[in-house]
């Protein structure tokens, strides 16, 4: 055979995979020619299709040097290191390829996937979008560059990609995938649910029913949720992802029992999956049949497994040790936006005195609406940190030379408590996600009240020191826009309507039994429930059967979707009696019921999330609501039911009451935390050596 022809029947094996085969023709091949670049490469990529990357490396980088204007040699060079996951050098070999030739599709595509790997995304994006512009009909560009944009911050541009790349391929789920997670992140939940749903069509798989589990609890339809999880659960049992998500949508319908040990399975699959951990413990807070100690030890055990680990690396700090020098002041929060947080947030921000104060906020929210903006103009300074890991925000917050860091998420979504876990300021506190130690050695406070936290009572189940205000441990800024109090209802009606308008994770079939015997006591009363979920039928059929085991008939248990803030206070006044939960007692919801002159009856229990009800009543002199027994919680709302008169004179007296007390004096309060801070600061000018 000539030499071209023993090279040419090389190169057929090698093309129909007979590597075998390929390799001694192509080896006879290149000892005949020894410098000839075109056997050396061929001999390259049959090395590499047999699993030999460094002598597969060698030789194509020989072919490249002896033929440096062929792109095909930069092209498998960039492969090898792909394998080996070398994507700095990937991605140079195929930067060079194409410039070699700007026509080939793969190239563009593969320089995508390296820079996507590299963090380069805006990069990525472009080559990707070449890929797709030399290809128009090939939908595998479109989903890669979808998935380039997202990380770009840029959903609409994936959502459009990904809708070009499902037009061309309707049969390939892939396209529907990463159509789904655009619209996801381009806050299109229930139109990520039909993309999920056609992509499940054309292939059932544990990660696509997973997926949409997710996205149907983002869009409050929790049943479904629960059935999509529960088919990801039978398609992959040991899916854990599936298993957390399950647990979620559970907890959503207040389902706790079955959703705990649903949290416990997956941690234990994932360890060190700290926000894994993180939900669990929340959820623990809402079962009544949890004590506060084994709430307790499964903060220290997340604080041992995931926090600890940082304690030997703490740096030493040497801020200015002026005792009365002006303190800079850093909150950080996923939720400086439209949410809780930011309703008893703000009034301080407003009332900072910043002649003694510097504040930074760390918003670690991607959300920017008319709340965030408001926010930003109390601040003196305002980092968007959504996009940074926890050792580049610790840096960050050292080099802002922080005295006092507060945490306003504790082991809520999003919480940054392994960056706090790394102290990068001198003192460190929690407040306001809601009323429960952190766990973490590393938090010095936890800022409080008396009521929440009386002496004695809470604080051997607190990592840290309780920083207990005056009054109150938060003050409310009510809406400019809030309907005017009406007349009771109960007087028109001729029957007293109670109310619930918290998450139903906070209400467990002993609840239910509880609120029955108020029900039960107060003939012709009804009760009206308001909670996110409770638009969807299979989570109604859910609730209504929880009252009806517990005796009370579904026509007299009124359920309504969680409404806009709006909606939501002219609810509240069609209502007479608010009934608190427990043990997780609420607090937005409980401070709005009494802004719109709804009493709320609750029950004090040992732990802080249970005391937060007894805070509210005790600071608009309503204590006698405070009920420390559950016998004690019956008799408290049937006799205040009975006394429609008092009730009366409680509500139109109601929003005065607040107006006056310490929950809306913004300036009273702020003057409170601020003595708080400076008292804590001269402590730690003390412990530290000053």
């Amino acid at each position: 055979m000539s030499e071209k022809s023993v090279l040419q029947a090389g190169v057929e094996h090698l093309r129909a995979a007979r590597f075998s085969e390929a390799e001694p023709l192509l080896r006879q091949a290149l000892a005949r020619r020894p410098g000839d670049a075109e056997s050396m490469f061929y001999l390259g990529v049959c090395r590499f299709m047999q699993d030999d990357p460094a002598e597969a490396e060698r030789l194509l980088t020989s072919a490249r040097d002896l033929a440096p204007t062929a792109p095909q040699p930069p092209y498998y060079l960039g492969l090898v290191c792909q394998r080996q996951q070398r994507w700095a050098e990937a991605a140079a070999h195929w930067q060079r390829g194409v410039g070699l030739d700007p026509t080939n599709m793969k190239q563009f595509n593969e320089l995508g996937n390296a820079l996507r790997r590299l963090g380069r995304f805006a990069e990525a994006a472009e080559a990707y979008r070449r890929a797709a512009e030399l290809t128009p009909d090939h939908p595998g560009p479109l989903v890669n560059l979808s998935q380039a944009l997202l990380r770009t911050g840029d959903p609409s541009g994936a959502v459009a990609a990904a809708q070009k790349a499902a037009a061309l391929s309707p049969a390939d789920p892939a396209t529907h995938m990463a159509l789904a997670e655009a619209l996801s992140y381009d806050e299109q939940p229930s139109e990520a649910v039909s993309a999920y749903r056609r992509a499940i069509e054309l292939k059932p798989t544990a990660d696509m029913y997973n997926n949409m589990a997710v996205m149907l609890h983002r869009v409050r339809r929790y049943g479904e949720s629960v059935d999509a999880a529960r088919e990801a659960l039978r398609l992959a049992p040991d899916h854990a992802e599936s298993a957390y998500n399950l647990a979620n949508a559970l907890s959503e319908q207040g389902r706790m029992g079955e959703a705990l040990p649903l949290f416990r399975r997956a941690l234990e699959q994932r360890p060190d999956n700290y926000r894994w951990h993180c939900a669990l413990i929340f959820n623990l807070q809402h079962d009544p049949q949890v004590g506060a100690g084994e709430v307790f030890a499964e903060l220290r055990r997340f604080a041992e497994r995931h926090a600890a680990p940082f304690a030997a690396a703490h740096r030493p700090h040497t801020p200015d040790r002026r005792p009365n020098r002006p303190l800079r002041i850093g909150y950080v929060s996923p939720d400086l936006r439209d949410h809780a947080v930011a309703y008893y947030l703000e009034p301080v921000l407003a009332n900072h005195d910043r002649r003694a104060f510097h504040v930074i906020c760390y918003d670690d929210g991607a959300k920017r609406d008319d709340v965030n903006r408001r926010l930003r103009g109390h601040a003196a300074e305002w980092r968007e940190i959504d996009r940074m890991e926890d050792d580049q925000l610790d840096q960050l917050i050292r080099a802002d030379r922080v005295d006092i860091l507060i945490d306003l998420a504790s082991h809520t979504a999003k919480n940054r408590l392994l960056m706090f876990a790394r102290r990068p300021a001198p003192i460190q506190m929690t407040w306001l996600a809601y009323a429960s130690s952190t766990g973490l050695d590393a938090i010095d406070y936890r800022i409080t009240d008396g009521f929440v936290d009386p002496p004695g009572l809470t604080d051997p189940h607190h990592s840290e020191k309780l920083l207990r205000l005056p009054n109150t441990h938060w003050v409310f800024r009510p809406s400019a826009s809030t309907p005017p109090i009406t007349v009771l209802p109960a007087i028109r009606n001729r029957r007293i309507t109670f109310l619930s308008a918290n998450r139903l994770c906070k209400i467990s079939p002993w609840l239910v039994g509880l609120w029955a015997k108020v029900l039960a006591a107060t003939p012709g009363s009804t009760m009206q429930m308001l909670a996110p979920g409770l638009g969807e039928p299979q989570t109604q059929d859910y609730v209504l059967g929880l009252f009806a085991a517990a005796g009370v008939d579904r026509k007299r248990v009124r359920l309504r979707e969680a409404l806009p803030i709006g909606q939501f206070l002219s609810a509240v006044q069609d209502c007479d009696i608010a009934l608190d939960t427990f043990p997780y007692n609420g607090g937005t919801v409980s401070t709005h019921c009494l802004w719109m002159g709804v009493p709320v009856v609750t029950l004090a229990g040992d732990r802080p999330v249970s005391r937060v009800g007894s805070s509210l009543l005790h600071n608009v002199g309503l204590r006698d609501l405070v009920a420390y027994s559950p016998e004690q919680f019956v008799r408290i709302a049937t006799e205040l039911a009975a006394d429609t008169r008092r009730l009366a004179d409680i509500r139109g007296s109601l929003r005065e009451r607040m107006l006056a007390s310490p929950l809306t004096d913004a300036a009273g309060f702020t003057r409170d935390i601020e003595s708080a801070f400076r008292q804590a600061w001269q402590e730690w000018l003390r412990s530290s050596g000053g």
